[in-house]
C-alpha cells in the first residue's frame, strides 16, 4: 500500500538502497558522468533549518549507475534513530558547477518519505 505524497518508506536501522532516474527539463537523460551529487534529508517542515538527518554523496555512498541514473546506498547504522516523517532532496552538480535539483514532488521544492520503529 504507497501512502499519497510518500515517495517510500522504510524502517528504523534498515539500509535502503534508493534508486533514481534524473531527466532535465526536457525529459532527457542527464550525463552524470563528471557530476557532483548530494542526497540530503531532514525532519519533515523545518524549513528553516538546513540541518540534515542524513546526507550521502558521491563522494561516499551514491553511485552512478548509467546515464541519468544513480543509487544512494543509505547505511542502517544512520537510520537506528531515525522515527517520522522526513524530506528529501537529490541536488547535482555538473562539470560546469551548474545545479540541477530533478525532482520537487512537494510544493516546497522536497520529497517525502516515512521511518517507522520495528515491532518487537
Amino acid at each position: 500500500m504507497a501512502l499519497q505524497g510518500i515517495d517510500f518508506s522504510f524502517y528504523s536501522g534498515d539500509s535502503p538502497t534508493l534508486n533514481f532516474t534524473v531527466r532535465d527539463e526536457d525529459g532527457v537523460l542527464l550525463d552524470l558522468g563528471s557530476s557532483t551529487i548530494v542526497w540530503a534529508a531532514r525532519e519533515y517542515g523545518k524549513v528553516n533549518t538546513n540541518v540534515a538527518v542524513l546526507e550521502y554523496s558521491t563522494a561516499d555512498n551514491i553511485t552512478v549507475t548509467g546515464t541519468g541514473t544513480c543509487k544512494v546506498e543509505i547505511d542502517g547504522t544512520d537510520t537506528t534513530n531515525l522515527f517520522g516523517k522526513y524530506e528529501h532532496s537529490l541536488n547535482i552538480t555538473d562539470g560546469s558547477g551548474d545545479i540541477f535539483t530533478p525532482f520537487p514532488t512537494e510544493t516546497n521544492g522536497y520529497g517525502v518519505f516515512l521511518v517507522n520503529k520495528k515491532i518487537g
